[in-house]
């Protein structure tokens, strides 16, 4: 059984451990032995021989080294160094390249907690978290980072932000209860994950995963399982090299037989034959290659978009679906102050006039004011955050100190202080929104209060459910004077003063980015963990969708089969409480739909769905884990930073193409030539190594001035090219027509 829905004291015999004692120093010697360190062992990072191997994963590549080796044997000796110069310099300039861009990830990398209080030999010490061992007690503390994968034992007020794993922005109550074995990973109320971070409150409990056992552990390690989608670039270069392979060596068969025919001599023969084959493979396509798509490169790190992986340049300006995270990629990643309801009325925060409201919700607070701004609660930060703009005297509401204090728990679902407003003493009580209207009796209006009857009632509670209904999450405020300072009297027959009402919001830019990518014909689909009254309000601000028939749960279409889900992929614009493995099933599935899929995130839940797409991008703020797995970072976390570079890569794809019908023309006028020669009995005109001189040294400074082509406005309108060829019939018709010409001239 799972150990969410295992008791305790089971819990606690299984892993031979004592909540009050902890372990011996002996027995975590020896569990280290057995379990290893509480490390992710990162298996699907690339290494400095990754990223060199890379670069020779290209046909054309290939058959420049066939023909090096195959000139030094004939003793062309300076041929050989020709074309060998030609492959050292693209591949020492592309894998400079990646390997910088990776470099600058390893800075952000921190997947682990460093350090970690543990109860060891009944004592409490603190250690690095990487020598945790399953069945050692730990303490958790608001703030920090948790280390790994534990169940709860004790907890006061602990709340979790596990959006990394779960995509849910909202905090989550945590406590000892035992749960149903069903439950998915963000309902085990009792247990916190690797890689997540304490908020509020304080817990202690027991380490039941370490590692890669963990769930962060298990994300991380499947991404070494999953082959990364082959760039457009990379499959069009390859079916380009296959092709010319093919026509070489026909070409250089063809030849030979006729030469024989001819009672030519073999030596010269295959002077002919090394001739053709440097006439026939395009010597300088690569190096240029390397040196557009490095200028793409260099233009979009200008823009805060840092490439890691050269190819997808390339594949970014042809993508076709957008698959697109909510939580810190279309929205901020943390609960604003949106509504507040007060006199009977929902305003939006900014029209706010109730000063009152704020200022008992700033007395009523547990958050803390600190040099670097606020510590605690994240709905009580915001309040503060939220004041403070109002310019509302935080400082000096925060200064008084309360008569008494009762905080928030997850069975009260309310907190309570009480001060000495005056000659009064004032009871405010803020928490969940049934909880407080349960024990109100009265209601303030402008200033007055009223008899909180049915007619009222049924009034704020129609407005607790538009609020709700729009995704936002709500507390209530309300108040009374005191004659005592007994907490029971201070949480009941109380006076209603208005609701707040929070939500995760979409970013300024995202709207237009929508727009922007719809106009550019690229299909915008929104996987989030958050439930889908959220998903959908969120959708609908940012104009993804506008009607709840586009919207859908993943628990409604999990069963389905591939064929079945596939189908309605083309209509469903949101899934909400997607999890890791859904996410990679959908983008899979659109990549068997011929589309070229584009991921974008910033959580560990996010990971698995990047390394598959064609271009993971990730968020500069987001987890370790998922940038491991990205391609493109978006170091200001600004979505629109995405439009700019699928801008580029359309730019660098019209760039590659101009520079393909000049690269290509001049090689065919070289065969046109070569031919003609060979059959009219001339001696040879060209021989390999000056061929070698017109397609480096001659064609290379006007293509790569190709590459300096700047995006024009309409580019970004273009529909998507998908998986097309490279050679259309209209490109062979132009390199076909311009070849004859050069070769008709040079004769």
């Amino acid at each position: 059984m799972p150990f969410h829905s295992i008791e305790i004291k089971n819990i606690l015999k299984q892993l031979d451990s004592n909540e009050k004692y902890g372990l011996s120093s002996k027995e975590v010697e020896l569990r280290q032995k057995k379990y290893g360190l509480n490390i992710i062992s990162g298996k699907h990072r690339r290494t400095k021989i990754d990223i060199f191997l890379s670069q020779f994963k290209n046909f054309i590549l290939i058959l420049l080294i066939l023909a090096a080796v195959l000139s030094f044997f004939i003793g062309h000796i300076i041929d050989a160094i020709g074309i060998t110069i030609a492959i050292l310099l693209s591949v020492t300039f592309g894998f400079i390249l990646e390997y910088k861009a990776d470099e600058s990830m390893r800075a952000l990398q921190a997947i682990q907690a460093p350090r970690a209080l543990v109860l060891r030999n009944g004592k409490n010490e603190v250690i690095d978290a990487l020598h945790l061992v399953p069945g050692d007690i730990i303490y958790l503390e608001e703030g920090e980072k948790i280390p790994t994968d534990c169940r709860i034992l004790y907890s006061s007020d602990l709340e979790v932000n596990e959006s990394t794993l779960t995509g849910e922005s909202i905090p989550v109550f945590k406590n000892n209860m035992i749960i149903p074995e069903n439950k998915i990973l963000s309902e085990r109320s009792n247990m916190v994950y690797a890689g997540t971070f304490v908020t509020k409150g304080t817990g202690t409990a027991i380490v039941v995963s370490i590692g890669n056992e963990t769930e962060l552990g298990a994300i991380a390690s499947k991404l070494s399982e999953i082959q990364s989608e082959e760039t457009l670039l990379q499959r069009a270069m390859d079916s380009l090299g296959k092709k010319i392979s093919i026509f070489s060596i026909l070409a250089i068969a063809f030849l030979v037989l006729i030469g024989f025919a001819q009672g030519r001599e073999l030596t010269s023969l295959f002077v002919l034959a090394i001739s053709l084959a440097v006439a026939t493979v395009p010597e300088g396509l690569i190096t240029v290659l390397t040196i557009i798509l490095a200028l793409g490169i260099k233009r979009m790190a200008d823009k805060n978009a840092l490439v890691r992986k050269m190819n997808i340049v390339e594949t970014l300006g042809n993508a076709s679906t957008l698959v697109v995270d909510k939580t810190g990629t279309i929205t901020l990643g943390k609960l604003t102050l949106s509504k507040i309801y007060q006199d009977g009325k929902i305003f939006s925060s900014s029209e706010a006039h109730d000063t009152k409201l704020l200022e008992y919700s700033v007395l009523c607070n547990s958050a803390k004011i600190i040099d670097s701004g606020y510590v605690g609660d994240e709905l009580d930060k915001e309040i503060l955050n939220f004041a403070n703009n109002k310019n509302i005297p935080i400082e000096k509401i925060k200064s008084k100190k309360p008569l008494a204090f009762y905080p928030l728990d997850s069975e009260r679902k309310m907190m309570s202080t009480i001060f000495q407003l005056g000659r009064k003493k004032i009871s405010i009580v803020k928490g969940a929104p049934e909880k407080i209207l349960s024990r109100c009796t009265k209601i303030e209006n402008d200033g007055k209060v009223f008899v909180l009857d049915d007619n009222e009632k049924i009034k704020v509670n129609l407005s607790l459910e538009e609020l709700t209904n729009k995704g936002m999450r709500v507390i209530a405020v309300a108040h009374k004077e005191l004659s005592n300072l007994t907490s029971n009297d201070a949480e009941r027959d109380l006076i209603f003063l208005g609701f707040l009402a929070f939500i995760d919001p979409p970013r300024a830019e995202v709207d237009q980015t929508i727009k922007i990518a719809k106009n550019a014909g690229i299909n915008v689909i929104m996987l989030t963990g958050d439930n889908l009254k959220t998903a959908f309000e969120i959708g609908k601000s940012v104009n993804l969708i506008s009607d709840a028939q586009h919207a859908i749960s993943w628990g409604e279409i999990e069963n389905f089969s591939d064929e079945k889900l596939s189908s309605i992929l083309d209509s469903v614009k949101i899934i909400a409480r997607a999890t890791p493995s859904s996410k990679l099933r959908i983008v899979e599935l659109l990549i068997k739909k011929g589309e070229i899929v584009v991921v974008s995130g910033d959580g560990v839940n996010d990971a698995l769905a990047l390394k598959k797409s064609h271009v993971g991008v990730v968020m500069g703020s987001g987890s370790d884990v998922s940038k491991e797995a990205g391609d493109l970072v978006l170091l200001d976390d600004n979505i629109s930073t995405l439009i700019t570079a699928i801008n580029y890569g359309r730019t660098i794809f019209n760039n590659i193409l101009n520079f393909i019908r000049f690269q290509f023309s001049t090689n065919l006028a070289l065969l046109i030539i070569f031919f003609a020669s060979f059959f009219s009995g001339l001696p040879n005109l060209l021989t390999p190594l000056q061929i070698l001189f017109v397609n480096i040294i001659m064609d290379g400074p006007p293509a790569i001035a190709l590459g300096f082509e700047k995006p024009a406005k309409e580019t970004i309108k273009e529909k998507p090219r998908k998986g097309k060829e490279i050679f259309s019939k209209n490109l062979a018709l132009s390199i076909f027509s311009t070849s004859i010409f050069m070769a008709a001239i040079s004769l």
